[in-house]
């Protein structure tokens, strides 16, 4: 998968994640009408919304390195304890 191809893969699904919660507030609010299961999210589904940029940044991930992969570095610590100690004054 080229680069391009990556980065569009991103974009789409956090486009895709974002306009999913946004489409149907902004919807209702020009007047149309919207099932009852969106109406009930209100602005809990607007502010989910938001986070489309981070659950493309997941899923983009798990599609492109898998999800054992991205488990495991969610796990292993790579760093020492020394690492984020802070200094002596």
């Amino acid at each position: 998968m080229s680069v391009r191809d990556k980065i569009l893969l991103y974009i789409a699904i956090a486009y895709g994640w974002s306009w999913l919660f946004w489409l149907p507030t902004a919807a209702r609010d020009s007047g149309h009408s919207v099932p009852d299961a969106w109406a009930r999210l209100g602005e809990a589904g607007f502010a989910l919304g938001g986070w489309g940029w981070l659950v493309a940044a997941f899923q983009a991930s798990v599609v492109l390195f898998g999800l054992q992969a991205m488990a495991v570095a969610l796990v292993v610590w790579r760093y020492g304890p020394r690492t984020l100690a802070p200094e002596r004054v």
